[in-house]
């Protein structure tokens, strides 16, 4: 009708997390997105606060959001809740290494290492003041 106003959906996406083999979680801006590419849907699930600048997956349901800003968001997908759990610093990089040792890159602060409740439990700060991935195998990161 005149004058009515069609609302379609916008996805701004500037990466993705493969969580297994037709499920990925899409992230843009401050939005995440699951798509099931065996369904073909696509299915909204969090806006957090700032801009989210990486993922990583801690567990079946568990996925950690670096952002810009405001650090680290837990995000348990079944349940569709955040939880707070570092503030206060730019997030890089998130690399899970092993059940209790998760490694973030920031820019200011070298590589933090964080047990599954985001308490600092090692740092490495003699670094370049900007890490941008990190990779882990074999018990190297």
């Amino acid at each position: 009708e005149k004058g009515q106003y069609l609302q379609r959906q916008i996805f701004f996406m500037k990466g993705y997390r493969k969580l297994d083999s037709h499920l990925y979680l899409l992230f843009g801006s401050s939005n995440l997105h699951l798509f099931n590419s065996q369904l073909n849907t696509l299915e909204h699930k969090k806006v957090l606060e700032d801009k989210i600048l990486c993922l990583e997956k801690i567990n079946h349901q568990t996925i950690w959001a670096g952002c810009l800003n405001v650090g680290i968001y837990e995000i348990d997908l079944q349940k569709n809740t955040t939880r707070h759990l570092i503030k206060g610093i730019r997030v890089n990089t998130i690399q899970y290494m092993e059940e209790n040792a998760i490694a973030i890159g920031s820019n200011q602060n070298g590589v933090l290492i964080v047990n599954q409740s985001g308490k600092i439990i090692d740092s490495v700060l003699n670094l370049p003041r900007r890490i941008d991935c990190l990779a882990y195998k074999d018990k190297i990161l």
